[in-house]
Order: structure tokens, then C-alpha cells, then sequence
């Protein structure tokens, strides 16, 4: 299972309406493209870091992204992490932490 797959299976795990659920997995879909375009070889969820994030935002900052948007994504992702059971990431990478906070 490729890791666009296993996050968009966690998006709709973490439950939610229909809306909410599509939003992370389109959330899922943009972070899977930027990691395919950054040539970072992630097979799953167990095997992200933190800077890979870190590098998400500021790749989103660079194409002009508005920061709530940023935020949303983020918030997704967290999601995403803690029902993969990765609360430690998740906490880690709070919006003040990635420096898109306010």
C-alpha cells in the first residue's frame, strides 16, 4: 500500500461527516504530492518525520498558500497522525511549532 493510500484510509478512519473527511484526504493527497515531488521515498505513515512537514509548509508558503490554508492542512495531517498512532509527531507539529501560528 503506497503512503497516499494509507493516509487517505486514516482520513476516513478518523471519522467526521463526508466534508470533513474529504478535506483530509484532499490534505493527504496535496502532502503524498509534495513528497513524490521532493523525491522523498516514504512507504507509510510510521516513517514520516518532522521535517518532512517542516518542508511541506514552506514549499506551501513558496506557492503563495494563504497561512489558514496551511493551518487546515496541518490540522488534517495531525489527524491523520494520531489515528495511525503517532501522537508524539502529531503533538510535535503544532502550528507555533512550524512557525505559522496567529
Amino acid at each position: 500500500m503506497s503512503f497516499r493510500d494509507e493516509a487517505k484510509k486514516l482520513a476516513y478512519q478518523a471519522g467526521g461527516s463526508f466534508k470533513t473527511i474529504e478535506g483530509r484526504q484532499l490534505a493527504a493527497g496535496r502532502f503524498a504530492d509534495y513528497l513524490k515531488a521532493a523525491n522523498l521515498q516514504i512507504r507509510g505513515v510510521e516513517f514520516l518525520k518532522g521535517k518532512h512537514v517542516q518542508g511541506f509548509v514552506e514549499a506551501r508558503k513558496e506557492a503563495g498558500v494563504g497561512i489558514r490554508t496551511i493551518q487546515n492542512e496541518i490540522t488534517a495531517l495531525r489527524t491523520i497522525l494520531r489515528a495511525a498512532g503517532r501522537e508524539k509527531l502529531a503533538d510535535q507539529i503544532s502550528t507555533k511549532a512550524l512557525g505559522i501560528a496567529g
